[in-house]
């Protein structure tokens, strides 16, 4: 979980699911992700770029906290979404083209490619076991929620969701096909 510490500077601690054995990680990160299998995570983190200006890139490490490696570096802000149910695939948000598009990649960051390039802001939420994704369209003040394939097609409209900020979570049951 990434929370204050109580210097109120922001890092990264483990805990047990009873709340015991609290552990504060030697890293800065936001936005854990595990992998299927549950040996590896993606994390956000924020570095400073050109004139001083930050960017939020998507890196990878071992179920440990270890072995980072840095799977995005583009100008703009990357955030991963989710991996995909078999773990071999990550979807990510981007503004590397100045707004929000939705791309995805292989789990150790080659094949970036995009998926969702339409005008406005749209942002990546999650992976459904299922095999499809949940996409925000954040273009007007009330967000709009759709499903679809990792290759684009089957585009369903989550109507009950419109309007509902952020977090949202769905189990496959839930959602229509």
């Amino acid at each position: 979980m990434s929370s204050p510490r109580p210097d109120q500077t922001e890092g990264l601690f483990a805990v047990r699911p009873d709340g015991s054995r609290l552990q504060k990680l030697q890293i800065y990160a936001e936005h854990v992700g595990w992998n299927p299998t549950g040996t590896e995570i993606l994390l956000d983190r924020n570095k400073i770029g050109g004139a001083q200006k930050w960017n939020w890139d998507i890196w990878r490490a071992d179920a440990h906290f270890n072995n980072l490696v840095q799977l995005t570096d583009a100008p703009g802000d990357d955030s991963f979404g989710g991996w995909s149910p078999d773990g071999t695939t990550i979807v990510f948000s981007t503004k590397r083209n100045g707004h929000g598009d939705v791309w995805l990649m292989s789990r150790d960051g080659t094949n970036q490619r995009p998926l969702l390039t339409d005008a406005g802001s749209q942002s990546a939420e999650g992976w459904l076991p299922d095999g499809r994704i949940l996409i925000a369209d954040n273009t007007t003040d009330s967000p709009a929620w759709y499903l679809l394939k990792p290759d684009g097609s089957g585009i369903v409209s989550l109507l009950q969701l419109h309007g509902i900020d952020l977090p949202v979570d769905l189990s496959a049951a839930d959602t229509p096909r």
